[in-house]
């Protein structure tokens, strides 16, 4: 397989250089996969054929011109991950990846997958572009399965110590 190395978009380039100009920022708010397998354009705007589109669930700036971005894809449909992009809060696809033969991942409906990438956005000023996320640690996306493991622990634990204490004549009531 291919290394997954994203390409800028002429449209990414130009808000950096707008955000930079005016002393703001552009900021990676969602991760977007597709079926399309294609060689990327740098004047794409979208996509070619967007499956999917998550916001981010967490991030962090690595460097001045590296950033960690991580997102939870869990689509209902089946298909292959052909094309990932990066989109920033205001729509704008700053970068995109795509390979004409290889694909990055197989999506099956109901299953989840963690999406995490690191991007080297060396054609950028530094600090140009920063992180929107849903303010949460990446390990929160597991809080579902916590949640049951935790509450069949506490059943087992029930069904293991009531009939003790029913034996020792305790007012529990269960």
């Amino acid at each position: 397989m291919s290394a997954l190395i994203p390409l800028m978009t002429d449209a990414g380039l130009a808000a950096c250089f707008n955000a930079s100009s005016t002393g703001l920022d552009i900021k990676i708010a969602a991760i977007a996969v597709g079926d399309a397998a294609y060689r990327p354009d740098r004047t794409q705007i979208a996509l070619k054929s967007e499956r999917a589109r998550r916001t981010l669930t967490g991030g962090e700036k690595v460097g001045p011109t590296q950033i960690h971005v991580n997102t939870l894809l869990d689509s209902n449909e089946d298909f292959w991950i052909r094309e990932v992009g990066f989109i920033s809060d205001t729509g704008i696809l700053i970068a995109v990846w795509s390979h004409p033969d290889t694909p990055l991942v197989y999506n099956k409906a109901g299953q989840k997958h963690l999406l995490a990438y690191d991007l080297a956005l060396s054609a950028v000023p530094a600090d140009s572009i920063n992180i929107i996320s849903m303010n949460a640690p990446i390990n929160l996306t597991l809080a579902t399965e916590f949640a049951l493991l935790s509450t069949a622990i506490v059943r087992t634990q029930h069904m293991l110590i009531l009939p003790k204490l029913k034996l020792q004549g305790s007012r529990y009531d269960a």
